[in-house]
């Protein structure tokens, strides 16, 4: 068995992230895993999730644990047990029933456990929306992404989440460095995490 590849440095969207929760220590579930770029600065007991054969074979390579898994489709959720934190990054907005996915997601979620949504959040209006897109980096491929089946903004985000039980604790912005300019910024600019709760 080869050696587990090193890890690489902490991926700006897990540092606001570390800065909340204790990632070395919590059980993570990361659906839609990649190749574990970001289950790497998880902790052991965490595992990724990905329908990708070779993404898989690649988590297994770095010495993680990842399995199969179609998300997309309904029972996903059986035998993997329970985690304190489920890491969702650009997944929403490319499934045709979120809200399903979103009630499964219960499922294996700790009782007092958190549900982290990293998704480009925008504004209402159409021509708001469009005219961010200008500004931000990677806004207007993101914009118009043909996989991405919704545009989401927080009162759309909010309601899927409901929906399946879960209501908004918190919301940060991962992508601006910190500083005034991100102080200014945080409060419209699009990507952002959002760390739900079960409503009980």
């Amino acid at each position: 068995m080869s050696d587990p590849l090193p890890k690489a440095p902490l991926p700006r969207t897990l540092r606001a992230l570390a800065q909340r929760f204790d990632l070395s220590k919590l059980a993570v579930l990361e659906i839609g895993c990649g190749s574990g770029a970001n289950l790497q600065h998880f902790s052991e007991r965490s595992l990724g999730l990905d329908r990708d054969p070779a993404c898989i074979a690649e988590v297994s390579a770095r010495g993680l644990r990842a399995v199969k898994r179609d998300v997309s489709r309904w029972g996903w959720s059986q035998d993997l047990g329970r985690f304190d934190l489920v890491w969702i990054s650009g997944l929403l907005v490319e499934l045709e029933e979120p809200r399903a996915f979103l009630e499964e997601v219960g499922c294996v979620l700790e009782p007092e456990g958190r549900v982290l949504v990293a998704e480009w959040l925008w504004p209402e209006s159409p021509v708001a929306a469009t005219a961010l897109s200008c500004l931000v980096p990677g806004g207007r491929t993101t914009l118009t992404e043909p996989e991405n089946r919704r545009r989401y903004h927080r009162r759309t985000l909010a309601a899927d989440l409901g929906a399946a039980g879960l209501v908004i604790e918190s919301s940060f912005n991962h992508s601006l460095p910190p500083g005034a300019l991100a102080r200014a910024l945080d409060s419209f600019w699009p990507p952002r995490t959002i760390v739900a709760r079960p409503a009980g």
